[in-house]
């Protein structure tokens, strides 16, 4: 019988270092490249250039959305008699200048008024600045039901920023009731007109599959339209999507670059935050930590938290910059107040291992926890080891270190899952189970982890919780010898090796390769 030390005293210890300054995983790219479903927020048309309720004017048009009222007191004299003959343009004109006070002084009643009055005569104009007022509640109460009938009436003959709203007010529940199908006509009626937030949004439908099937090539279409236009946001999901490339949309990191540049020179910060990246990775552009850095400067400047954990990563790695832990806790505390979880997990480790601030193991409990229950697998991890040693003014809760764990282990994480089986096999913080053990032995060891692969093999070696076969354990100690992080898994090997005929070596030896040839495949 082969003789097998006791697995546990091969066993790592617990978090004898936390894993997170050396997770390039969680790195300065970290979602940095992600798709963008950019909306505007509130429903006034993109001809007043106007996103959100600001003062009295919500984006009332006159002649297309072009805001000049010519002449003066002699012409609304004139448009006023015209008026109130029952030309239908002079109202609409007079409802202009009485809402937005430019040619009179602004009498809400008043454009309410001729606005009506032209409405109902048909006139597209009057009946979509009508339906602005209904909406926004100007000159009276707030209707939604009224805004969404003059939205309609004036979309139905073809105005644009008509078509514009009344989609989006669809697509929000705003104003209208949600329904994608809806918004996806309307935005198709106005980005056939050249309407260029409705080309963003219907392409931004078709990325997502909302209201339309899902199709990236004419969601790269419509894109493109409003890229070429000079739209920012449509810059940066065109970016975005040749960036990653998806079916029928080759990925190109060049372009992607050409178009996060034209978005980042107008000051959009998710561009700055991308071009940045690219830089980083040298994908589409030589890579350069130094332009990387003044673009995410950029976007930090702006606020943004992923830029400003990309700067902390920098700072602490020496990426581009002097090593500066002080500087990188700056940076990771500036996005952590902002609730980023990588940031938080980051600051987190330099708290816990003293680095460019006084070591708190609290305040690194704090940052964890905050990290951890954001979903972020590391921070758990990291969490789960602290609360397993116990610290200053840290309670040992192995418990709870366990349950830290598994949700680290669930989500992939290759130490946690060793550790969680280690916990399994002693029966520390958990019940003791050999076959649980075995379970995350073995996703660890799968995702290549030598400690694991050592252990599982131990296991297979022991008949511990699996059915002994020397066979997987001679595989696994292999595993674990060839990726030389396991100075005892070669001599483990060779234990199991005396005990195992000629073919049993050869099909551990084959397995081994199988195993292997399979990793590098994917």
């Amino acid at each position: 019988m082969l003789r097998i030390a006791p697995i546990l005293a091969v066993l790592v210890a617990l978090a004898a270092t936390p894993a997170a300054a050396l997770n390039l995983s969680a790195g300065p790219v970290a979602g940095s490249l992600a798709q963008g479903f950019h909306t505007p927020d509130l429903l006034w048309p993109a001809a007043a250039r106007s996103d959100a309720l600001a003062g009295d004017d919500p984006g009332f048009t006159y002649r297309g959305g072009t805001g000049v009222v010519p002449g003066g007191a002699a012409e609304l004299a004139t448009r006023r008699r015209e008026a109130a003959g029952g030309d239908a343009d002079a109202a609409n004109y007079l409802g202009y200048v009485y809402a937005t006070g430019r040619g009179a002084t602004r009498d809400y009643a008043e454009a309410l008024k001729w606005y009506r009055a032209a409405a109902a005569q048909g006139h597209i104009e009057a009946q979509f600045n009508l339906a602005l007022m209904h909406h926004a509640g100007i000159g009276v109460a707030q209707d939604f039901e009224q805004a969404e009938t003059w939205y309609r009436r004036s979309a139905d003959q073809g105005y644009v920023f008509a078509q514009y709203n009344l989609g989006l007010a669809h697509f929000l529940g705003r104003g209208a009731a949600q329904d994608d199908a809806a918004a996806a006509k309307w935005y198709r009626a106005a980005a056939d007109q050249g309407h260029v937030e409705a080309q963003l949004n219907l392409g931004v439908l078709y990325f997502h599959g909302r209201g339309v099937e899902q199709d990236f090539v004419e969601a790269e279409k419509w894109y493109r339209l409003a890229a070429e236009q000079g739209d920012a946001g449509a810059q940066v999901n065109l970016g975005n999507l040749v960036y990653n490339g998806a079916p029928g949309v080759a990925r190109n990191h060049a372009e992607a670059a050409q178009w996060y540049q034209a978005a980042a020179d107008q000051g959009n910060a998710s561009a700055q935050l991308n071009l940045g990246a690219l830089y980083f990775r040298g994908h589409g552009l030589p890579q350069d930590f130094a332009l990387a850095l003044q673009w995410y400067r950029r976007a930090a400047a702006q606020g943004d938290a992923l830029a400003q954990d990309n700067i902390g990563l920098m700072y602490e790695r020496g990426l581009g910059v002097g090593q500066d832990f002080a500087e990188a806790a700056t940076w990771y505390r500036a996005a952590a107040d902002q609730g980023n979880h990588e940031a938080q997990f980051k600051l987190g480790f330099l708290y816990e291992t003293g680095r460019g601030v006084a070591q708190d193991f609290a305040a690194a409990e704090k940052l964890y926890r905050a990290s951890a229950e954001r979903g972020n697998s590391s921070a758990r991890y990291n969490l789960g080891n602290l609360l397993y040693k116990g610290a200053a003014g840290i309670a040992q809760d192995h418990a709870a270190a366990a349950r830290w764990l598994e949700l680290a282990a669930k989500q992939g994480h290759a130490k946690a899952q060793l550790n969680l089986g280690v916990l399994y096999d002693r029966g520390d913080g958990v019940p003791q189970d050999a076959a649980q053990a075995v379970r995350w032995y073995r996703q660890a060891a799968e995702q290549g982890y030598p400690t694991a692969q050592v252990n599982l093999g131990l296991s297979y070696a022991a008949g511990r919780g699996v059915a002994q076969d020397y066979v997987e354990a001679y595989k696994w100690f292999s595993l674990a010898a060839q990726a030389g992080d396991s100075p005892s898994a070669a001599r483990y090997r060779d234990r199991a090796a005396s005990f195992m005929t000629p073919g049993d070596i050869a099909k551990a030896q084959r397995l081994t390769q199988e195993w292997l040839a399979a990793r590098r495949a994917r």
